[in-house]
């Protein structure tokens, strides 16, 4: 193996941490949009 294995290995954690991060942060940010909808649905009634 090459002595940049490591960085490799590393980088591709790395990318996996940051696409996982943001797809969480999507998920979040959709239940908040999803609630604040539901309190206006509640407010126009």
């Amino acid at each position: 193996m090459p002595d940049t294995f490591a960085y490799f290995i590393a980088g591709y954690i790395v990318i996996f941490v940051l696409i996982f991060g943001y797809v969480g942060h999507l998920f979040r940010l959709k239940r908040k949009i999803n609630r604040q909808c539901e309190e206006l649905s509640t407010e126009d009634q």
